[in-house]
């Protein structure tokens, strides 16, 4: 039963309302989701498709940009070193099969990766054969999501048991290798 003394952010945790997207902007202003700063309504990218309370995204500018570099940073170094043109072929192949089926079927396609290219315990490479085309809706489901059994050589299935806290040390250690690796890139890219 909700209380009429409590404060807004524990009714929203009450009801199952993520507090800080349905903060509405007041006074020209607006708190990120990130950064939880109040930042002015300048700072905020328009939006009126997905944030019907007040027109603008959940996340300010800087956070936005600072998450799409890390993304496509994230994304050259799944990129592996023998990368060659015929991958790239097929990887084009691979769009045009996404394009056809949403000509046929009027549903959006697009091409999915089989072990993902951004989680905390594994890094997919972005190459043909951990690719496949489904439907938009199914990828979004599938989200960020990572198998957590291992075939053997033999044909047997081995189930991995996935501790919180194996899973809170490996997320751990892979925004620490991420930063560092992001810094060396970030040099490497500056120096040439």
């Amino acid at each position: 039963m909700i209380d009429l003394f409590m404060n807004y952010k524990e009714i929203c945790k009450e009801l199952g309302i993520n507090y800080y997207r349905s903060r509405p902007a007041k006074n020209g202003k607006k708190i990120c989701s990130i950064c939880e700063q109040t930042k002015p309504l300048v700072k905020f990218c328009k939006n009126q498709k997905y944030s019907k309370v007040d027109g603008h995204h959940a996340w300010c500018k800087q956070c936005t940009n600072e998450i799409n570099e890390n993304r496509d940073i994230q994304a050259k170094f799944a990129r592996p070193p023998w990368f060659s043109e015929n991958h790239n072929k097929q990887i084009t192949a691979l769009r045009n099969k996404a394009g056809f089926l949403e000509k046929i079927t009027g549903e959006k396609h697009s091409i999915c990766h089989i072990e993902p290219i951004q989680h905390c315990l594994t890094c997919g490479l972005d190459i043909p054969i951990n690719m496949y085309v489904d439907t938009q809706a199914n990828n979004a489901k599938n989200s960020n999501w990572f198998v957590s059994y291992h075939q053997l050589p033999d044909g047997t299935i081995k189930h991995i048991d996935l501790s919180s806290e194996f899973i809170f040390e490996a997320y751990a250690f892979n925004e620490r290798f991420n930063r560092e690796r992001n810094v060396e890139y970030r040099e490497r890219s500056i120096a040439s």
